[in-house]
């Protein structure tokens, strides 16, 4: 799939190689744990909110999940991980061990079950394969759940037999995000704030540890904890509060007030309408307007370590637009108002529907400049005010 870039209805048209995309399936003979847990938990999670309006409905999700999960924990007797049974997995979904989501499936059976079974397994499926029992987690994603699934289990169900281990490990990774100094190879905070971990897409560790945090402050900390302004300072420099005010949610400008990406790594927003034109990489890729549409409300990865960033559509790392970079906005942001409301800080400013104009201006046609080294494909422009090449030499803040 990464070899085309063109609209998505165009695919099996346009692409020379799309007869190729396969179908994979996970089986006793090719167990996938990883992929079989997060379902499961998925659709826990999902029955719940469901209980409320379908019951039913409901039902249907629990029974498939607690299926799913009986064929996390039975049908992989060797332990094997993901790319032992589907090779083609790597190297971009290559999983570092299962132990993980087995515990993140079994709390949130038993948070949708209250069964004392899926509470006597957790301490079990963490401990399977790569032992996560002791191990606080690196940086909160899909496919690091460590403190989110030991923070799930102690929040449904606080007396858990081993919850002062549970409350210890969750501390831990809250510490070391809120602390964030670069000890044990973590996260070290840039000289303008942000808390940086990996230069792909930092914005999406940042975030989602900041929900760990609010959600960790929730249950066992004082509402106005350090903890809380922490994760505050993560959410403010995502939504503009950084140097060059700018806010990596596309089209979320502050009313008009902050810069937004309009040039995201992202094929169909890159592609304009059929009538005006091809869609390919030479022009859509590698063109040097922005983007014809706007691509309301997606996340961008976010600068690098020196707190540069720019407007390139070539750019991956930082200009790529994903789900689980999105993931943990909703709850962070409903916190986030709650907390605001509550104190004389003004609010995170959010683009009102009603203002919504899909159809963007081509703006200024230059091309933007690559980091210095870059092995990308398209042409490199010259640096600029708001475009400039990254790294930075200096920071452009000094560290408080």
């Amino acid at each position: 799939d990464h070899g085309y870039w063109g609209r998505p209805e165009d695919y099996y048209t346009e692409y020379p190689f799309a007869g190729d995309r396969r179908t994979y399936a996970i089986d006793s003979r090719r167990p996938g744990t990883e992929v079989w847990a997060q379902a499961s938990a998925a659709l826990a999670s999902a029955a719940i909110v469901f209980t409320r309006t379908s019951n039913a409905y409901s039902s249907r999700l629990l029974a498939t999940a607690k299926t799913l999960y009986r064929c996390a924990k039975q049908s992989n007797p060797s332990n094997a991980l993901l790319q032992d049974s589907l090779p083609e997995v790597e190297p971009q979904y290559k999983s570092w061990g299962f132990s993980d989501e087995l515990g993140w499936a079994a709390a949130w059976l038993y948070d949708a079950t209250k069964e004392a079974a899926y509470a006597a397994d957790f301490e079990l499926n963490m401990r399977r394969g790569e032992d996560r029992w002791f191990y606080e987690g690196f940086g909160a994603s899909w496919d690091d759940l460590n403190v989110m699934a030991k923070l799930k289990m102690l929040t449904a169900k606080p007396d858990h037999h081993d919850a002062e281990h549970l409350r210890t490990m969750v501390a831990a990774y809250v510490g070391k995000w809120t602390l964030c100094n670069g000890d044990n190879s973590g996260p070290v905070q840039t000289g303008c704030g942000l808390c940086f971990l990996q230069k792909w897409a930092p914005l999406r560790y940042s975030l989602t540890s900041a929900l760990v945090a609010v959600v960790y402050e929730k249950h066992f900390l004082s509402e106005a904890s350090d903890v809380g302004e922490w994760a505050m300072g993560q959410l403010r420099y995502a939504f503009g509060d950084n140097p060059f005010r700018i806010s990596y949610m596309i089209g979320v400008d502050g009313g008009g007030e902050l810069r937004t990406p309009r040039k995201p790594h992202h094929r169909s927003s890159s592609c304009p309408p059929k009538d005006e034109g091809e869609c390919s990489e030479g022009r859509s890729l590698c063109g040097a307007c922005d983007s014809p549409w706007v691509l309301y409300g997606a996340m961008v990865g976010g600068p690098d370590e020196t707190d540069c960033w720019n407007d390139d559509r070539a750019n991956y790392v930082r200009n790529e637009v994903a789900l689980d970079y999105n993931a943990p906005l909703p709850a962070l942001l409903s916190w986030a108002a709650t907390r605001t409301a509550t104190t004389a800080r003004s609010a995170i400013k959010l683009t009102p529907n009603h203002f919504l104009e899909f159809r963007q201006r081509l703006g200024e046609c230059v091309l933007p400049p690559h980091d210095a080294g870059a092995q990308f494909s398209c042409p490199s422009g010259e640096a600029t005010d708001d475009n400039p090449r990254c790294p930075f030499k200096y920071s452009p803040c000094k560290r408080k």
